[in-house]
């Protein structure tokens, strides 16, 4: 039900038909940060969790999916269990990244600390993009339980800050999870991992050079580390040199186990080269990937056209005709080849399309084979043989001239033509010399356009 106040008070009205889920993204001034594994005393490893703080929200109005119109997350009443929450990408619950150990709620931002906990492809890729300065944004994941409308000319009140209308506005929300997003809608937050920086916190040494890279505690409503935290205390060298050498003896082994013994290669420049235990895994999937067949060492001497063009000259039409179709360049190619064989044509195919015959002819079983295992050789031999027709019609003297003659008129309408016939037989010439006089007729017919 609507509630009207006086005083330009803002007027909150129950929302109805909008989603039931909210899918904040948030800005780009937030901040991810990894710490280093977790070593113990004489070096003794742990599961190698690296640590990560981000801003995850900034408490303004945002244009989500679904929504006609912004949505603003009252961080008042978030309601956040002390389960720790899941870290997904994207969203995607087959996407694990880690999950949250820390969740601070103040009047204007969300802040959430935890560890990426997860082993698969995810986890790592987020790791090695953020170590190669990649921006990752936060992305919550949260239902809507209680949505109100503001209309427009009306304000409301929430994180701190005055928000026109129209506009929603959570009042009541749980948290469900957070995700690393590559662009977001609120552009106000920004994800980073710190460099993989070695220390100590067992023992309460660390290194006094990297404290911006110490994941520093939020100011915590919820508190889901069941293992307190201590205050670094200052390194000395020799510390400094054991974690060094510990980083670099899990570095090695890390190499090692991936290597094993069937990339001895990879295991020497990796280690010799500093590569880290990612750079290194990737190079080993590279080279165990399917390599494309090489290349048949010996190469085609010529194109198909080339092959085309010269079968054409050798079954005698001449270059005039062919150079429309072919070119000048290609006919040059063809010109030592215009006597060219059968035999030698199919040889050449093969070659073509990498299949080995030998130059010096055998018992041609192996010109036999290859002609019918060639592709090229029945199109060559199909358009030889359609040019082969047509230069020999185009070549036939038109007999019709030597029947016929060509006359003029003087329009186009219907003429009549004469043609003058002999009628009677031819007789033999009498002894007295005498010629038997013959008849003639005429035959006309029409000739009209």
């Amino acid at each position: 039900m609507p509630k009207s106040l006086k005083n330009n008070q803002p007027v909150e009205t129950e929302a109805e038909s909008v989603p039931s889920s909210l899918r904040i993204v948030c800005d780009d001034s937030a901040t991810i940060q990894l710490e280093a594994a977790e070593v113990t005393a004489e070096g003794e490893d742990k599961p190698s969790l690296r640590k990560f703080n981000m801003t995850a929200y900034t408490g303004g109005a945002m244009r989500l999916g679904g929504w006609p119109y912004p949505v603003v997350v009252d961080l008042a009443g978030m309601r956040v269990t002390r389960k720790s929450r899941p870290i997904l990408k994207d969203h995607d619950r087959g996407s694990i990244v880690g999950h949250t150990d820390d969740i601070a709620i103040s009047d204007k931002s969300l802040q959430v600390a935890g560890v990426i906990s997860g082993v698969g492809s995810t986890a790592q890729e987020v790791i090695a993009t953020s170590e190669n300065g990649f921006p990752w944004q936060a992305s919550l994941g949260a239902s809507a339980d209680k949505v109100v409308f503001i209309p427009e000319g009306k304000t409301a009140k929430a994180n701190g800050r005055d928000h026109k209308g129209p506009v929603y506005v959570a009042r009541k929300s749980t948290l469900g999870e957070v995700s690393f997003v590559a662009l977001g809608a609120d552009d106000h937050t920004e994800a980073r991992v710190a460099a993989n920086q070695p220390d100590d916190e067992d023992s309460g040494e660390g290194d006094g050079d990297q404290e911006d890279t110490i994941l520093e505690p939020v100011n915590a409503s919820l508190n889901m580390s069941s293992k307190p935290k201590s205050n670094p205390k200052p390194s000395s060298p020799i510390d400094d040199m054991r974690a060094q050498a510990a980083a670099e003896s899990r570095r090695i082994s890390g190499i090692r186990k991936l290597c094993a013994e069937n990339h001895t290669d990879i295991e020497a420049d990796a280690i010799e080269q500093g590569w880290s235990i990612t750079k290194t895994e990737l190079a080993v999937l590279r080279s165990e990937r399917p390599k494309a067949p090489e290349q048949n060492q010996h190469s085609p001497r010529y194109t198909r056209e080339v092959l085309e063009a010269a079968a054409c000259l050798s079954v005698g039409i001449e270059e005039k005709a062919l150079l429309a179709g072919y070119g000048e360049q290609t006919l040059n190619a063809a010109d030592p080849l215009r006597h060219i064989g059968l035999r030698e044509l199919v040889a050449e195919c093969a070659r073509m399309e990498g299949i080995e015959v030998p130059r010096v002819f055998g018992d041609g079983t192996a010109t036999i084979r290859a002609g019918f295992s060639s592709m090229s050789l029945p199109s060559i031999m199909e358009n030889v043989m359609n040019k082969t027709l047509l230069a020999a019609y185009q070549n036939t003297p038109i007999a019709a001239f030597d029947l016929c003659s060509v006359g003029t008129v003087t329009d186009f309408k219907e003429v009549a033509r004469y043609r003058l016939l002999g009628t009677g037989g031819f007789e033999q010439v009498a002894p007295d010399g005498e010629l038997k006089h013959g008849k003639l007729s005429e035959e006309n017919y029409a000739v009209g356009a």
